[in-house]
Order: structure tokens, then sequence, then C-alpha cells
């Protein structure tokens, strides 16, 4: 999935990133926007990882959003 995709449609799939990061709060959603380098830094901070750790579990939750809609 292409990130320019979530971010114009931040407002749908923020709910499903929140179920992947439960650790994140709705206030730390609403400061992330769609900002896809806020996200990793946010998953980093909460889950205490490193942001290379962070950007690979995005990219497979990314992955995993392709899979469940390939034609998006």
């Amino acid at each position: 999935m292409n990130w320019d995709h979530i971010a114009e449609r931040w407002s749908e799939y923020h709910l499903n990133a929140r179920r992947r990061w439960s650790l994140l709060t709705a206030g730390d959603f609403e400061a992330i926007a769609n900002d896809r380098a806020r996200l990793v830094a946010k998953i980093g901070e909460r889950y205490g990882i490193a942001l290379e750790q962070a950007e690979a579990q995005l990219a497979d939750w990314l992955g995993a959003l392709r899979e469940v809609s390939p034609f998006r």
C-alpha cells in the first residue's frame, strides 16, 4: 500500500493502525495526523524500539493492507 494513499484517507486507516499499535493513544494519533515520520517515531517511542524496527513494522502493516485490499 502506498503511504500517499493512506495519508489521503487517514481518517479511515488510523483506526486500523490503532488496532495494530494499541499502545498509541488517541492523542498520539491526533498528533500524528497523517505524517509517516511522526507515526514511525511514535511507534518507536511507545514500544521502546529503534526507528528502523518501527519502520519495519510499518512496512509490514502496509504490506498486510495490500494483501487485504490489492486493488486500492
